[in-house]
């Protein structure tokens, strides 16, 4: 199987991360768990045909930061608009 074909089959999703799993070794970047304390939200994501990674956001000193694995900001932000998407919005589920 081509490492293409691998991708082709992978689902897409998005999820916020802010700790190790069971069994992992406390990473410095974490929000909670991390050694400078910087408060951070990792976004893991997946995209079928493309691949897999994580983008990490951190507020220090007053400004915005992301390390996004070298993804460009739009292709962050289709990524950020695939979590918004499959959201549940607290507010609507208010109003049934």
């Amino acid at each position: 199987m081509s490492i293409q074909d691998y991708f082709d089959k992978l689902p897409t999703w998005v999820r916020i991360y802010n700790q190790p799993l069971p069994g992992e070794k406390k990473h410095k970047v974490y929000f909670g768990c991390n050694d400078e304390n910087i408060p951070t939200v990792i976004i893991k994501w997946c995209e079928k045909g493309r691949g897999f990674g994580e983008y990490a956001f951190q507020f220090v000193d007053g400004k915005m930061y992301c390390d996004s694995e070298g993804d460009k900001r739009e292709t962050v932000k289709k990524i950020l608009n695939i979590m918004v998407d499959q959201c549940i919005f607290v507010d609507e589920l208010r109003e049934e």
